[in-house]
């Protein structure tokens, strides 16, 4: 788990990913290799992914609170697609002001403010 660990921390998340498989392998309940190998693929934009990993961690410790943290992120990143494709294909008479109330929401809280 150590040199998983040293290889995420340094942004080496191929190997890394590899080295939480092994772990994955070997005790298939391995908290933080699933937790690690969600956030490798929040990364890399594999929300359906990492949210399997998530849920598995929850299943394990209900009170994983990164986890469920991280599940809430992906659904605003979610969202966050749902309304600018909303935005995009509106028409030019439509009102998108609360559309983009909520999409300034949502970038408030992804950039922490």
């Amino acid at each position: 788990m150590e040199v998983g660990e040293k290889l995420y921390v340094n942004g080496q998340f191929t190997m890394a990913s590899q080295h939480f498989k092994d772990i994955l392998a070997l005790d298939a309940d391995n908290v933080s290799a699933l937790f690690r190998s969600g956030n490798i693929n929040l990364c890399r934009g594999k929300l359906d992914r990492a949210i399997g990993y998530f849920q598995r961690v929850i299943t394990l410790n209900p009170r994983h609170a990164k986890s469920h943290y991280n599940i809430a992120v992906i659904d605003l990143m979610k969202a966050e697609r749902h309304f600018q494709l909303y935005v995009a294909t509106a028409g030019a008479s439509q009102d998108l002001s609360k559309i983009t109330d909520i999409l300034s929401d949502i970038n408030a809280f992804a950039t922490n403010e």
